[in-house]
């Protein structure tokens, strides 16, 4: 994006931040509409953060912005999409950082690193200085053998490293940061990590464009406008609640999943799903164009039968039957299913 871009959205982030909550979030949603519907993070090595959305823009709106970013994926205007993940200082979360190799022993970096030579005559391996060299030739320590071949009489096993501060010789360095900003030194094992996140516009998002507002009556932070569909966190919440009652009380439910199609015949077919469906089933939002069903007090084969009806009736829509034993497999299964869609 061009620094004269960055500077138009800095301009439009400050009109915003005078407005009520709501119309300032509407705005978010607009101008990420404007720019196709998704929200990447951009590498900031000065930033303690790392990255941020925003660029050109200081730091309290942009923390401001970012709250909103969070409040609006919570409520499925966005979705949350993996982008990268941060290695962070665990001392104070910097993310700069300097990773190298160290000593084993006295942890200095002021490492060298030589060849392993093994001798296929006499079997010693060692590093490439303790042979002597003999022209082009190397003389074996143990046995006064020539090696002049690469693959023939000898051959390269790997590297040993040593420490020019104490002399120590060693296979594996150690691995381990230090940081820019506290100095703390951190084994390479013990650091921080975050995941970030990319936003990309749902459905909900979009209508919430087109209309102008948010859905914050009680009876729509529910379901989408004008679809008899649970939003995306009610959906995963409802399914959490049947794994909890059916590992607890023994009472099973099935679960489905359908491909809708895109925009112009999802609310044909969710509507035709509705009507094949009783009335303590619920049908949720798991992403664009899927749907989750649940079918409560319902057995694995009674659901398999509802789905071969549904496929049956609706034609041309995916659809796939799911089970869960374990309430920390969820989400694992869900994506799996999606992924056979």
């Amino acid at each position: 994006m061009a620094v004269t871009d960055d500077q138009d959205i800095a301009r439009l982030l400050n009109l915003l931040r005078s407005l009520p909550d709501d119309e300032r979030r509407i705005g978010l949603l607009k101008r990420i509409a404007a720019e196709g519907g998704t929200l990447e993070p951009k590498w900031a090595p000065a930033e303690a953060s790392g990255y941020y959305y925003w660029p050109a823009v200081d730091r309290d709106l942009r923390q401001l912005c970012d709250s909103d970013l969070a409040y609006l994926a919570d409520r499925d205007y966005l979705d949350r999409r993996y982008f990268d993940r941060l290695t962070r200082c665990p001392a104070c979360r910097s993310a700069n950082l300097n990773i190298r190799e160290v000593c084993v022993s006295c942890g200095s970096a002021n490492l060298f690193a030589q060849p392993l030579l093994h001798h296929y005559r006499c079997g010693y391996v060692g590093a490439i200085a303790t042979f002597a060299q003999d022209g082009e030739a190397r003389v074996c320590p143990k046995c006064d053998g020539t090696l002049r071949h690469l693959g023939t009489d000898h051959e390269v096993v790997g590297d040993q490293f040593g420490c020019r501060q104490c002399f120590a010789s060693f296979e594996e360095p150690k691995v381990e940061a230090v940081c820019m900003g506290c100095g703390a030194r951190t084994d390479a094992d013990k650091l921080a990590h975050d995941d970030i996140v990319a936003y990309a516009m749902t459905n909900l998002g979009h209508a919430a464009v087109r209309g102008g507002r948010l859905f914050d009556r009680d009876d729509e932070q529910m379901t989408e406008p004008d679809l008899p569909v649970y939003r995306r966190q009610v959906a995963l919440s409802l399914l959490r609640d049947e794994v909890r009652r059916q590992t607890r009380y023994r009472i099973p439910f099935s679960a489905l999943m359908f491909r809708t199609g895109g925009p112009a015949t999802e609310s044909t077919v969710i509507r035709q799903l509705r009507e094949k469906l009783r009335d303590v089933d619920h049908i949720g939002r798991y992403a664009d164009g899927i749907v989750i069903v649940l079918l409560p007090a319902t057995p694995e084969a009674g659901g398999k039968v509802v789905l071969d009806r549904i496929l049956g009736h609706l034609g041309n829509v995916g659809g796939t039957t799911m089970s869960f034993l374990d309430i920390d497999r969820v989400d694992a299964i869900l994506a799996d299913a999606a992924q056979r869609l």
